[in-house]
């Protein structure tokens, strides 16, 4: 009796229940593949939390509240009734079907694979079936926009950067511009190793100079100790000099016929006298020459002096117009690297601005 009557009202409840129908429908997600935009396929090792995420953003409200819409489920007067029934008009009616196909849906994936399995349920064929495929394309839908919303951001974000490092570049490029315009830098390097090759020649010759005016010293130091002790003629300016030397010889002459003519006439005879007289004027000169050596070793040496004051001038001169250009390209160098530090920036700021509006237009799902 229990078997009949439980056999009875199981057969009465399957003629009387309303029938319903499943539906499914798959979606592929190509894990394996390289974005063209982002770059690199996901790592092996976290695809099994890819596809769980996958699935909790399936059956999340946005992706049911896409589908209410897309098919247009609040429109209905039956479905406005049974709200209307079940909630007494509170809340949204949205938000209600939405939590209604949430609950008649159900997505896993397939063992071993990067499907989803969608399975809707519904009171007819064609509404599971509508269902099930409105799911999967608001999926799509709804990954898309996932991916693009932080691009567009980040598009905006670095389309505002772009500008503020154009306008550095600008700007560090004028300084550079009005720096080298300022101190007349437009070759810097010939121009360096032009005034280097300059300061190098003239410190050679302040060392040749130098040279000169010790040697230039000595000798006037030896013409004056000659001078005062009265052996001027043992100098070697004097013994070298052929004027002295020539009126030296003649006065030796003049002294040798002067011993020979006293030898017969007289002190006083007219040739005795017109001899002496030839023979004074002829020391005269000679001491005249020879204080005209010593005078000219004496302005040699100021001349050497004077010539070795004005090389160090040059050479200091020198020295401070290419330690100020040292100091010039050392600043100058300081603004190209801000300057190159600035382009770099700006570059690769543009770069991943393009990148961001590429990611941005992406409509791979």
């Amino acid at each position: 009796l229990t078997t009949l009557i439980v056999l009875g009202g199981a057969l009465g409840f399957g003629f009387t229940r309303k029938p319903t129908y499943l539906a499914s429908t798959q979606v592929l997600l190509d894990l394996g593949a390289t974005n063209p935009v982002s770059g690199p396929a996901l790592p092996a090792a976290m695809m099994q939390a890819y596809l769980s995420t996958q699935v909790e953003i399936l059956t999340s409200q946005k992706v049911a509240l896409r589908v209410v819409d897309a098919l247009g489920l609040t429109d209905s007067p039956e479905t406005v009734a049974a709200w209307q029934k079940e909630t007494q008009g509170r809340g949204a009616i949205r938000q209600w079907v939405a939590d209604g196909l949430l609950r008649r849906l159900d997505v896993r994936p397939t063992r071993d694979s990067s499907v989803l399995s969608i399975t809707a349920t519904a009171g007819t064929a064609a509404s599971a079936a509508s269902i099930a495929n409105a799911f999967g394309q608001a999926y799509v839908e709804t990954q898309i926009e996932i991916r693009i919303a932080p691009a567009k951001q980040s598009r905006v974000w670095f389309a505002e950067q772009v500008q503020l490092l154009r306008e550095r570049l600008d700007q560090t490029q004028r300084r550079v511009t009005d720096y080298q315009r300022a101190k007349g830098i437009f070759s810097s390097e010939e121009r360096f190793d032009v005034e280097s090759a300059r300061l190098l020649e003239l410190s050679t010759q302040m060392v040749g100079l130098s040279a000169q005016t010790g040697e230039a010293a000595k000798r006037r130091q030896l013409a004056v100790e000659s001078l005062s002790r009265g052996v001027a003629s043992d100098l070697p300016e004097i013994l070298q000099n052929p004027l002295v030397q020539q009126l030296k010889a003649n006065q030796a002459r003049l002294e040798a016929r002067q011993r020979e003519l006293s030898a017969v006439y007289g002190r006083n005879h007219p040739e005795i006298l017109k001899l002496q007289q030839e023979l004074d004027a002829t020391r005269t000169r000679v001491l005249q020459e020879i204080d005209t050596v010593a005078s000219s070793i004496s302005k040699n040496y100021s001349v050497a002096e004077r010539r070795e004051l004005e090389a160090r001038t040059a050479l200091d001169s020198q020295r401070g117009r290419v330690m100020a250009m040292k100091q010039s390209r050392d600043e100058l160098r300081v603004l190209e690297r801000d300057l190159e530090n600035a382009q770099r920036a700006y570059d690769q700021s543009l770069q991943r601005l393009n990148q961001a509006g590429l990611e941005s237009r992406s409509t791979q799902g």
